[in-house]
């Protein structure tokens, strides 16, 4: 990125100090211009003006940077999902506890990726049908679990892993498991 001069720095901030809802509650600057080359610049005309321009433009400069800090982390989030997800639709993020979110459906599936404050992967739950089971797994599920039905299937990825939490149904009962490396591990809340 190329370094920004200091006389364009304050020409943008005069500019969004005046034109911003900000300007209405603080003292206007006394500005005259300069002409450097074929561009004119905003500049304080006095000492006093420019100690206005640096009072009222502190609080407008942080929520600045606090604005192009979420956007970058924001812009961070979409390129992941746009490189890792294909096709998606209804993309929405938001934050959640000290996290950013990710939602979105991706081949009438929904997908969930959680990201830390910074806009670094952490997770990603994709739900979906015992259609989208491995067939292998799947052998292995309906082979322990013959009268149950499957009900929902979350892959769950982390790091290097990847597995499958799998909610199963009988009558009113509920199990859930997971599957990890072709071997069931019941759900530790339903160990009976």
């Amino acid at each position: 990125m190329k370094k920004i001069t200091p006389v364009i720095v304050c020409a943008i901030l005069i500019a969004t100090i005046t034109s911003s809802s900000y300007a209405g509650s603080c003292t206007k600057p006394n500005l005259q211009t300069i002409a450097t080359g074929k561009e004119i610049y905003p500049v304080a005309a006095s000492p006093e003006a420019a100690m206005t321009i640096h009072l009222n433009a502190k609080p407008l400069v942080k929520e600045l940077k606090a604005k192009l800090r979420a956007a970058k982390i924001n812009r961070k989030v979409v390129d992941y999902v746009d490189d890792h997800f294909t096709p998606v639709s209804g993309l929405n993020v938001y934050p959640d506890n000290g996290v950013l979110v990710s939602k979105f459906m991706m081949n009438d599936r929904s997908v969930r990726i959680v990201f830390d404050a910074k806009g670094n992967w952490m997770y990603t739950i994709i739900n979906g049908g015992e259609k989208d089971l491995m067939k292998s797994d799947r052998r292995l599920v309906n082979k322990h679990f013959k009268d149950f039905s499957i009900t929902l299937v979350q892959e769950i990825r982390q790091d290097d892993i990847s597995c499958y939490k799998i909610f199963l149904e009988k009558n009113t009962m509920t199990v859930i498991i997971f599957v990890y490396d072709g071997k069931i591990i019941p759900d530790s809340e339903f160990i009976n």
